[in-house]
């Protein structure tokens, strides 16, 4: 895939235009959401970067899951999510909805984030 390509295909999930035809009404993933685990709201996750940059870290406030306190990077890739350790293994993955990420962490348990 080229570099024009793939900027593409991030803009269009930024932008909510995929594929699949699933619309999001997310202008960026950037900035500041509660991360819904367990069944109740247990912290916030704030994801640097800006929506032309496909990568960034999070930053894990309040009581997260210990995943989340490694200094977790988050990247775009077709339309999803992908919060990963510093060394690269994904640790959840986050389907881009309409004000909302919905996925499950890398052990199978659902999470979901809103802003």
């Amino acid at each position: 895939m080229t570099r024009r390509s793939a900027s593409v295909l991030i803009t269009a999930a930024l932008t909510g235009a995929s594929g699949a035809g699933h619309a999001s009404h997310l202008a960026d993933v950037p900035g500041r959401w509660l991360l819904h685990h367990g069944g109740r709201v247990s912290c916030v996750l704030s994801f640097s970067g800006a929506p032309d940059i496909p990568h960034g870290t999070v930053a894990a406030m309040g009581f997260c899951p210990q995943m989340l306190l490694g200094l977790p990077r988050g990247r775009l890739d077709a339309g999803r999510v992908v919060i990963s350790n510093r060394h690269g293994r994904k640790m959840a993955d986050l389907a881009v909805g309409r004000d909302r990420l919905n996925g499950q962490t890398d052990t199978g348990e659902a999470i979901f984030l809103e802003r």
